[in-house]
C-alpha cells in the first residue's frame, strides 16, 4: 500500500478512528503516504496536522436542518466533489477511506468517479445519512456494531469494531488501583465540549474537593473561560482545565473515573482502555444513539448512566462519591468494559482494505528460471 486518502470531519468522533487506521497502515507500510480531505469549517485540520498527515480543506457543510442555506451547502458540495477529483487524480491513491460526516462525501464521490476503490467506516449502530448514501459507492463497509436492521448490503459489510489509536489501546494492559485519598477524575464532553456536562461537574466541585480529587477537565473552546473561573472560585487544590486535550491516552491513564458524553468513539476508546465511566449522553444525537450506547454498557456493568434530563433529579454528588470511594466497584466496571472493547479494530480494517487492492501476479513474485546450459562433450 503506497498512498491512501482519508476523508471525514466535523468532530473528533469521526477523525480519531481515521487516525487510528492511519497508524496501523504506517505500522505495516512505513513508506506509505497519506492525504486527508476534510472540511474547511470544522476542527479536523488541527487534529490531522498534529498527526503529521497533509490536509486539504474543501468548502463542505452539512445540509440537513439548514433551511434555505441548504441550497448553498449543496452547491458547495458539488464544487468540492469536482475539486476532490482533481486532488485524487494528482495524488493517485490506492484507496479512499471515508469515516462518516458530511466532509467525507466529496472525497468518497471523487474517488469513485476517478476509479479508485472506496471504503467507509460507520461508528454508530444507526448510520447517518452520509454513510447510507456513500454505501452505494463503497466496495467495503466497516461497522462498529452489528447491523441488525441491515442498513447496509450484507455482502459488502464487515464488523470490525471502532478503531482506536495505539496509545489508547496500550492502556488496556496497565493496572490502576484507586488511591482513596486522591482519586483522579477526567471530564470530557467530546472534542467540542458539552455545556451540560461542564455545568454538572461544576455543581459537584465541593464534593470532588472534599474527596481530595484531582480533576482534569476538557471544556471545549466556547466554555473554557466560564469553567476555568468556576474552578478558581471553588478553590480546587488539584486541577487542570483546558479547552482541548491533545494527549487523550495520558488523560485516560491517569483517571480512576471518566465523566463524559457517550459518543461512539469515546465509548470505543474507554472500553478498549478498560476505564470506568459515568456517561451523560447527548440527548439530541441522531436516533438517540448515545443513550442506547450508554445504557447497553450499563447493563453489562461497565458504566453508570445519568441522562441529561435526569441531572436535576438525581443526586449526582452521591453517585460520584459512591464510585470514587469503592475500588471494588471501579475494578468491576473496568473488567466489564474491557470485555466489550475491540483493540484489534484498526488491524481488522487495514486487513480488509488490503483485500480490495489489486494483487500482484504470481509471475512477478517468482524469479525467472533459466535452464542451465548443457555442456557439449566430444567423444
Amino acid at each position: 500500500m503506497k498512498r491512501v486518502v482519508l476523508t471525514t470531519g466535523g468532530t473528533g468522533g469521526h477523525v480519531f478512528p481515521a487516525l487510528a487506521v492511519a497508524e496501523e497502515i504506517r505500522r505495516r507500510f512505513p513508506e506509505a503516504e497519506f492525504l486527508f480531505i476534510g472540511g474547511q469549517y470544522g476542527p479536523e485540520r488541527q487534529m490531522v496536522e498534529k498527526a503529521g498527515i497533509p490536509f486539504v480543506a474543501l468548502p463542505v457543510r452539512g445540509v440537513l436542518g439548514r433551511g434555505v442555506k441548504a441550497i448553498g451547502a449543496f452547491v458547495g458540495l458539488g464544487i468540492s466533489a469536482l475539486k476532490s477529483m482533481r486532488i485524487i487524480r494528482k495524488f493517485n491513491p490506492d484507496v479512499v477511506i471515508g469515516f462518516g460526516g458530511y466532509a467525507a462525501v466529496a472525497g468518497c464521490v471523487g474517488g469513485k468517479l476517478c476509479g479508485v476503490p472506496v471504503a467507509i467506516h460507520e461508528q454508530n449502530s444507526v448510520p447517518g445519512l452520509t454513510n447510507r448514501l456513500l454505501s452505494k459507492v463503497a466496495k467495503r463497509i466497516f461497522i462498529s456494531l452489528p447491523d441488525e436492521q441491515e442498513f447496509f448490503e450484507p455482502d459488502y459489510t464487515v464488523l470490525t469494531g471502532n478503531p482506536v489509536r495505539a496509545a489508547i489501546a496500550d492502556i488496556r494492559s496497565a493496572s490502576k488501583t484507586l488511591d482513596a485519598a486522591a482519586p483522579s477524575v477526567f471530564v470530557c464532553g467530546g472534542s467540542l465540549g458539552a455545556k451540560a456536562v461542564n455545568s454538572a461537574v461544576v455543581d459537584m466541585l465541593p464534593t470532588l474537593k472534599k474527596l481530595g480529587c484531582t480533576v482534569h477537565h476538557q471544556t471545549g473552546k466556547t466554555d473554557f473561560e466560564r469553567i476555568q473561573a468556576a474552578y478558581a472560585e471553588g478553590r480546587m487544590d488539584q486541577y487542570i482545565v483546558e479547552p482541548f486535550v491533545d494527549d487523550m491516552a495520558a488523560a485516560y491513564t491517569a483517571a480512576d473515573l471518566v465523566i463524559c458524553r457517550a459518543g461512539a468513539t469515546t465509548i470505543a476508546e474507554l472500553t478498549v482502555a478498560g476505564k470506568p465511566a459515568l456517561y451523560i449522553p447527548y440527548p439530541h444525537a441522531t436516533h438517540n444513539h448515545q443513550v442506547h450506547n450508554a445504557r447497553y454498557l450499563e447493563t453489562k456493568g461497565a458504566a453508570v448512566v445519568v441522562e441529561e434530563r435526569e441531572l436535576d433529579q438525581k443526586d449526582m454528588n452521591s453517585i460520584v462519591t459512591e464510585l470514587l470511594t469503592s475500588d471494588e466497584k471501579l475494578q468491576s466496571m473496568s473488567v466489564a468494559a474491557k470485555k466489550l472493547g475491540r483493540p484489534e479494530a484498526a488491524a481488522s480494517v487495514v486487513s480488509c482494505i488490503l483485500d480490495l487492492l489489486p494483487k500482484s501476479s504470481l509471475e512477478s513474485l517468482v524469479h525467472p528460471y533459466n535452464e542451465p546450459e548443457k555442456n557439449e562433450s566430444t567423444d
